[in-house]
């Protein structure tokens, strides 16, 4: 996974966990579930290879999800592009949306005072999104 952007405006993060049907998987013709793996695999690396962005997949342990896809995008619209595609998958007929949540991260101003010192903070207090904060 990239490293979080340096933006003092903040980035989209999707935490969306799902829940398989592993029973109705199970059912599913083997054939089908490699056909099914390979597109969900491919949707996996191209999402984690986006040019704006990044997400990546993780397996989940004590919880009532069974993964959890992380995604982190510069703006909601592409948040939303995504889920659906997700969801538009084959793979997405046995999956749950089990919870997500959104969070916006951001640089703290520690870490640009860290990065350029006084004259580095003196600009982001220059931009209007900061003094209306």
């Amino acid at each position: 996974m990239a490293e979080v952007p340096d933006t003092l405006e903040g980035w989209y993060v999707l935490h969306d966990a799902r829940t398989m049907d592993w029973s109705k998987w199970r059912s599913t013709p083997l054939a089908d579930r490699q056909e099914i793996t390979a597109e969900f695999i491919t949707f996996v690396a191209t999402a984690e290879s986006e040019e704006e962005g990044s997400s990546a997949l993780f397996n989940i342990v004590g919880h009532k999800a069974d993964f959890l896809m992380l995604h982190l995008r510069p703006n909601l619209p592409n948040l939303g592009i995504l889920e659906r595609r997700l969801s538009n998958l084959r793979i997405g007929d046995f999956l749950k949306p089990c919870t997500s949540y959104l969070s916006v991260t951001e640089l703290s101003l520690y870490e640009a005072y860290a990065r350029g010192g006084t004259e580095e903070l003196d600009k982001l207090f220059e931009l209007p999104f900061v003094q209306q904060r």
